[in-house]
């Protein structure tokens, strides 16, 4: 930045400042514009506008904005000055929304809300009252009651607080604790935080690591020590859950409504047509976080109380039973979650959290015995039988907290391809004969309504 675009920026800022202290702006004037600068960056670092949505380069004195994502790349860091002498450091591989700042005379009106998406940060309060500051994290919520907390999410959406200075208020699922200085507290997705315990004398790699690119000294030890950068390898070690942590196993059951294809039968002729009635469908999921926001599970269902009635011909008929069993790989998308923070809109499955999913995977189709008839008069009977099919599903829902801790509810709809159900070509008549005919066959989908509730878990380091 040059001398003259430095000396106009402090002007500014000065300015504001002093408008500020005599009251002639609102907080409100200040909360849809700029916040604050980035005092330190690092190598790359990126900064996106929430309301174009376009990606820029952030460099030292360069403003930052309200809504804005800062985003991080690996052995990368920076820090932010807000006008209230805010100090938010940001690690390597880190996402930090700025929510929301408003500055004003008044401190009934101030407020700083940060979301951390993933990664670690420091967060150092400046001039507002500590009440008015707010972080939240995929998994919790800290209220500010001190000076100095270090904040670090995993890729498993779990948040590790550790308190330096003063204290800080964590809360998840209708918990709240206490840490002073010198603690830690876990919070697992989905969990209460854990009991604060003495902090590790051994901060974490990450944690090292962004103080090592921002030659800052860790509180706690001696002014002008900075530690040495860590190796790759120490960065790569952070995570704190393992990768079935916050794993859920979901229950779910409903109404079906079938839909069929074209009958493929030359006796029936090309009036040939088919329903398969409605059914119910039960099942069971058992899935894992993959990334934020993203939910790889794996299904078994079964269709049943479904009604093949095959029409055609000169007033023929044939009737019967078929179930499904079902076999599902497929992957669950959360699209509040996938970049933004609880200080925009709910996380994680604590309060309504809609989805995506789609799947595949085979399909175990069982046609029970057709009976024929012919003008309503029996004829005889058509064997079924049971082949696999490969089977597809997409759908959509909405998830909701019940209260419980780990248990959440939720309704949603599935499209449901099974594929092929058919009989053998052989037809016993009720004369004692046995012919040979074509067989019955039609490909079957499901659009199914269903409740499920769910139970998350997970494991604590």
């Amino acid at each position: 930045m040059t001398p003259l675009v430095a000396r106009f920026t402090t002007w500014r800022r000065c300015c504001l400042a002093a408008l500020m202290l005599l009251g002639l702006i609102s907080g409100r004037a200040l909360a849809d514009g700029q916040i604050g600068a980035a005092e330190v960056v690092v190598n790359n670092v990126t900064g996106t506008m929430a309301t174009t949505h376009q990606r820029a380069v952030l460099r030292a004195g360069v403003d930052v904005f309200q809504n804005e994502t800062i985003n991080t790349a690996d052995n990368s860091a920076s820090r932010v000055l807000f006008q209230d002498r805010t100090q938010l450091s940001i690690g390597p591989m880190s996402e930090v929304v700025l929510d929301r700042f408003v500055f004003d005379p008044n401190p009934s009106n101030s407020a700083v809300a940060v979301s951390v998406a993933k990664g670690v940060m420091r967060f150092s309060t400046g001039l507002l009252p500590k009440p008015d500051y707010q972080i939240a994290t995929p998994s919790c919520t800290i209220g500010i009651r001190g000076t100095v907390l270090t904040a670090f999410v995993s890729e498993a959406k779990a948040t590790t607080v550790s308190v330096q200075e003063g204290q800080a208020a964590v809360s998840a699922q209708g918990v709240t604790v206490i840490v002073n200085a010198g603690q830690t507290t876990f919070v697992a997705f989905g969990k209460p935080p854990s009991t604060p315990t003495a902090s590790p004398a051994k901060p974490p790699g990450i944690a090292t690591e962004m103080d090592a690119l921002l030659q800052t000294t860790p509180p706690g030890q001696p002014p002008g020590v900075v530690p040495p950068t860590p190796t790759p390898t120490v960065t790569q070690t952070a995570t704190v859950v393992p990768l079935f942590g916050n794993a859920y196993v979901a229950l779910n059951v409903g109404p079906t409504f079938s839909s069929t294809g074209k009958v493929s039968n030359s006796d029936l002729g090309d009036n040939a047509a088919a329903t398969f009635g409605n059914g119910y469908q039960i099942g069971a999921e058992f899935g894992f976080p993959a990334a934020p926001g993203f939910d790889l599970n794996f299904a078994g269902l079964y269709t049943g109380g479904l009604s093949p009635n095959f029409t055609g011909g000169i007033a023929e008929e044939a009737t019967g039973s078929a179930h499904a069993e079902t076999f599902l790989f497929g992957a669950k998308v959360w699209p509040l979650q996938v970049s933004a923070a609880p200080a925009q809109a709910p996380t994680g499955w604590l309060g309504l959290q809609p989805y995506v999913d789609a799947a595949i995977g085979p399909s175990v189709n069982t046609m029970g015995e057709l009976t024929g008839h012919a003008a309503g008069i029996p004829t005889g009977i058509g064997p079924g039988e049971t082949k696999v099919q490969f089977a597809w599903r997409a759908g959509a829902g909405v998830e909701l907290d019940t209260g419980i801790p780990g248990l959440s509810a939720g309704i949603g709809y599935d499209y449901l391809r099974l594929g092929n159900f058919s009989s053998t070509d052989t037809f016993n008549l009720y004369t004692g004969l046995s012919i040979t005919r074509p067989a019955f066959n039609v490909n079957v989908a499901e659009n199914v309504l269903k409740l499920n509730v769910t139970w998350h878990f997970g494991t604590a380091p």
